[in-house]
């Protein structure tokens, strides 16, 4: 019997906001104007591995989405209106009376799953003043939930062509693949993107060196690894390792503390079982 490290890591995204206020040419009595803008921000904050540097952590992609390409809706006393895009509001003919609102911003589809399918959001309250512009600015967060599965150098000493495959609540099934020649974590930096508070359930199977070098060597299957529930704005992190031939351990981390160390929240105890072939030198 053989076991293997392997290391579950989450972290929560981090996003700002703010807004300001200015006059401008006024409109009638009674009534202002909203002059509104937004942008959206991957930034997380993860503790990856003992080798990475903590710290935020954007991920390498194309199309984050421009702030007009936002869904808008404001709402206050008496008022409820919304514009597919924010680049539709009229900022220079919409009037609000004076009062409490609030702004959101929305794109994508957060029970949409699978690599790229990012969904942001984001909100502010502001206050219209009679005879003035007001000006707010909305930073739309990442609001889904996020599953990356890794290897490490030295489990890759040992493996070759590991393939893994996440299954989601909602039964959607995703592969994450490291072929042979290819085995590098940097390879799968794209997060896959899964629905917040929803199951996950990791299989996978890799192939051991050959002792021989006359052959792929034989096939090791990993026993299903499960959590119950994803987190919102979370970066769930399942790495495997094989710190040596003897034991095995889950090891769950969640962020970083305050010196930037991952921060270990849960020690699993695990068994792999391996086949009489894959155990013969």
């Amino acid at each position: 019997m053989k076991r293997l490290f392997i290391i579950l890591s989450a972290a929560a995204l981090t996003a700002g906001a703010g807004c300001s206020n200015n006059e401008s040419e006024a409109p009638a009595d009674g009534y202002g104007r909203l002059s509104i803008d937004c942008s959206a921000s991957d930034d997380i904050t993860a503790g990856i591995q003992a080798a990475a540097p903590a710290g935020p952590y954007a991920p390498t992609r194309a199309g984050i989405p421009a702030g007009e390409e936002f869904a808008l809706r404001i709402t206050g006393t008496d008022y409820d209106r919304s514009w597919e895009t924010l680049a539709a509001f009229p900022s220079e003919e919409e009037l609000f009376v004076k009062g409490s609102y609030t702004a959101a911003v929305t794109w994508g589809n957060p029970a949409e799953e699978g690599f790229g399918k990012y969904s942001y959001a984001g909100e502010r309250e502001f206050t219209i003043q009679p005879r003035q512009t007001t000006e707010v600015h909305i930073t739309a967060s990442i609001v889904n939930s996020q599953v990356l599965v890794r290897t490490t150098e030295q489990f890759r000493r040992y493996f070759h062509d590991a393939r893994f495959n996440v299954t989601t609540g909602s039964e959607n099934s995703f592969d994450f693949t490291f072929e042979k020649g290819t085995d590098d974590p940097d390879q799968a930096d794209e997060a896959l993107c899964v629905a917040a508070a929803t199951s996950l359930a990791v299989n996978g199977s890799a192939r051991r060196q050959s002792a021989t070098g006359t052959d792929q060597g034989s096939e090791v299957t990993f026993p299903e690894q499960r959590l119950d529930a994803t987190t919102p704005r979370t970066r769930h992190i399942f790495e495997y390792d094989a710190a040596d031939a003897g034991s095995a351990t889950l090891k769950i981390y969640i962020g970083v503390d305050e010196n930037g160390d991952d921060l270990l929240v849960e020690t699993r105890v695990i068994e792999v079982e391996l086949n009489d072939d894959s155990i013969k030198k």
